[in-house]
């Protein structure tokens, strides 16, 4: 029974990307991580005991490669990439919306007894125009989640904006409101920093990330297995040329 539905999950993954002739699904490496999928879908492993982001496979692989211990980097939605962040770059500021999903992690962080993270809630406000506002405009501060109806992120969004242009070596963006917090997030880095922006295949995100990063930023999108995900999603990394 556990074969056949590992093989269900493959196959619903696979055959779908293959038919659209998705370029930014690499099927060798997809199919040489499937063990390491399989694994991590067992119900005694999630993100916070690995200590693991919620990533692809491949952005993981390359933020493994990447980071250094003398990096600044900065992050929208806490978990655990954010201890996974805190064990390798020399700063971490990670924004986290929910306040018990908060706390949850700050009692992990407090375990790890790491002075590099400054951890920030920042939960949303209710939003009297809501209803008016378009999910994929930066300037609107809303989320695509269905459980934050009427709720306004700017606050959160803005958390960024404490720091100077040209600060960080890295920012991940898997929290809400992304279209705003990638509009925010874009003078921060530094040049060749690293922007990393989270199932991106959405379709709210599509314009967004075309019109911010077509000009100044390399961008290479990686699809296929995520950690704890019965399916596939798609991760967006971005290189700041100047």
């Amino acid at each position: 029974m556990i074969t056949i539905k590992k093989l269900f999950f493959i196959l619903r993954g696979f055959f779908p990307v293959i038919l659209r002739c998705d370029k930014s699904f690499n099927f060798i490496v997809n199919v040489k991580n499937i063990d390491r999928w399989w694994k991590s879908m067992s119900p005694d492993r999630n993100s916070l005991t690995d200590a693991s982001p919620w990533l692809s496979y491949e952005a993981i692989d390359f933020l493994s490669r990447h980071l250094r211990s003398d990096m600044k980097l900065f992050e929208y939605g806490s978990g655990g990439s954010t201890l996974f962040f805190a064990k390798i770059v020399g700063e971490i500021v990670s924004v986290e919306h929910d306040k018990n999903w908060f706390l949850m992690v700050k009692g992990f962080l407090d375990q790890l007894k790491q002075s590099n993270v400054e951890y920030i809630l920042a939960v949303p406000e209710q939003d009297e125009t809501y209803s008016k506002k378009d999910i994929s405009n930066p300037s609107h501060y809303i989320s695509e989640d269905k459980n934050f109806s009427g709720m306004n992120f700017e606050n959160y969004a803005k958390q960024i904006e404490k720091y100077n242009d040209d600060y960080f070596d890295c920012v991940v963006i898997d929290g809400r409101a992304r279209p705003s917090c990638l509009s925010h997030s874009i003078s921060k880095l530094k040049s060749n920093g690293v922007l990393i922006f989270d199932n991106c295949e959405s379709e709210h995100y599509g314009n967004v990330i075309q019109k911010l990063l077509s000009d100044n930023f390399n961008v290479t999108t990686y699809t296929g297995f995520f950690p704890y995900l019965d399916h596939f999603s798609t991760t967006l990394i971005a290189t700041r040329i100047r």
